[in-house]
């Protein structure tokens, strides 16, 4: 009897200078064990198999990397946003396009010629980019899909409710119900945190400032930005006025959360957006998941184990990230698969 494992699949690249393009290639190792009926034993054969090609994108408007899927096509597109680190979170599409996702990995700051502090961004640059993966081939019809997380998630939301026709199905990794004061991790906006993080048509959008007094609190593993935000969310006139009327998006809307969020209330401010939509009759297109035991990552764009060292303690367990991560991807997956 014949008894065959397949090897953990591996990754490979190559990459067309000409083009401007790299493609991915997933590696499958098949071996055999002894006894089998083929001779000898180990690797029997290897199959190599296209899964998504990437090219980046410096025009005008959009800075960013997108990823296409292996295929015919057409395929779903997803513009990504990343969070408070800023630049190209080009990871998005390791994640997605091996779920047939086309997607559009854009800056919106941090990355030239683009602002280097997230302050007073302008909302627009979202919908650019929006624009410009809509009118792609590989591009299905319809709404295009938003994903982000932290401060991605909060732009991701906001531009769903200003440009509906746009962008269709969210999803949200720590959301954020209200727009927030900037922030500044270059040290280049001395007041960031005195204004707001976005803008629209050149006017800033209302925000919610921090509480005077109310810092970090540290631990042995970093700073612990959770009390400023959970503070400043008992000023009760500021988040009316900055509340994102989640609302007038198209959606539907999936938000992830993890219960030991050390940056931010995500868990509570994701249960705010999902009260604001039921009050508004759409209670049926809101999904709320909540890890318990998760940090302010739910869906890690590294390999299991290798976390980068960061001074924040962003919360939750490396056990916990993992389990989140294998159940909230697929999750991500097939909500931004759907019609917009």
């Amino acid at each position: 009897m014949r008894h065959e494992v397949v090897a953990a699949p591996r990754w490979y690249s190559t990459h067309d200078a000409s083009r401007g393009q790299t493609r991915r290639y997933l590696r499958s190792a098949i071996s055999t064990r002894p006894g089998s009926a083929s001779s000898g034993s180990g690797v029997r054969s290897a199959t190599m198999r296209a899964v998504y090609s990437t090219v980046q994108v410096s025009e005008t408007t959009v800075v960013g990397s997108f990823a296409v899927p292996d295929g015919p096509g057409p395929f779903p597109g997803v513009v990504a946003l990343s969070g408070s680190g800023g630049g190209v979170p080009g990871w998005w599409g390791g994640l997605l396009a091996p779920h047939g996702i086309a997607v559009l990995a854009a800056a919106y700051f941090g990355d030239e010629p683009l602002p280097s502090a997230l302050c007073e961004i302008p909302v627009e640059t979202v919908a650019s980019a929006g624009a410009w993966l809509r009118e792609r081939p590989e591009i299905r019809g319809g709404r295009v899909g938003l994903v982000g997380g932290s401060k991605g998630a909060e732009l991701a939301l906001l531009a769903a409710t200003v440009y509906p026709d746009l962008f269709g199905p969210v999803a949200a990794i720590a959301p954020s119900c209200v727009t927030w004061f900037g922030v500044d991790l270059t040290g280049s906006v001395a007041d960031a945190s005195a204004r707001s993080s976005w803008t629209i048509d050149g006017q800033p959008v209302p925000f919610v400032p921090p509480v005077p007094g109310v810092d970090f609190e540290r631990t042995d593993r970093g700073l612990r930005s959770v009390g400023i935000y959970a503070a400043a969310l008992e000023q009760t006139d500021a988040v009316a006025a900055a509340a994102i009327a989640v609302e007038r998006a198209t959606g539907p809307l999936l938000l992830l959360s993890g219960g030991d969020d050390g940056a931010c209330p995500s868990t509570v401010m994701a249960q705010m957006i999902v009260e604001r939509m039921q009050a508004h009759g759409r209670g049926t297109e809101v999904r709320h998941l909540d890890f318990p035991e998760c940090g302010h990552v739910v869906v890690r764009p590294w390999p299991p184990g290798e976390a980068p060292s960061m001074p924040f303690d962003n919360g939750g367990t490396d056990e916990a990230l993992d389990a989140a991560h294998d159940a909230a991807l697929p999750a991500v997956a097939n909500h931004l698969s759907e019609p917009g």
